[in-house]
């Protein structure tokens, strides 16, 4: 039987990565994708979060907004783009 494994994760490295401007651009393509799928009235902001990068896809008029609300138009586009609904 194998002996037991320790792991250490260097958090300073995990934080790097997740600041790194690979996630920011790997972020921007997927929101687009998001709004793509979405349509008009939504658009995607990228920025620097305290502990890493973050994109949020939002509406941007009433109609995209009554859209998500009664046909979950968002929601389904961000899981298209391969986001986590």
């Amino acid at each position: 039987m194998a002996g037991k494994m320790r792991l250490e994760f260097d958090s300073s490295g995990y934080e790097a990565l997740l600041r790194s401007q690979g996630v920011v651009n790997e972020l921007r393509r997927r929101g687009n994708a998001a709004v793509r799928a979405a349509g008009e009235g939504h658009e995607v902001e990228v920025y620097q979060g305290v502990d890493r990068a973050r994109a949020r896809v939002r509406t941007t008029t009433a109609k995209a907004a009554r859209a998500e609300a009664l046909e979950r138009n968002l929601t389904r586009a961000m899981t298209a783009a391969g986001g986590d609904a």
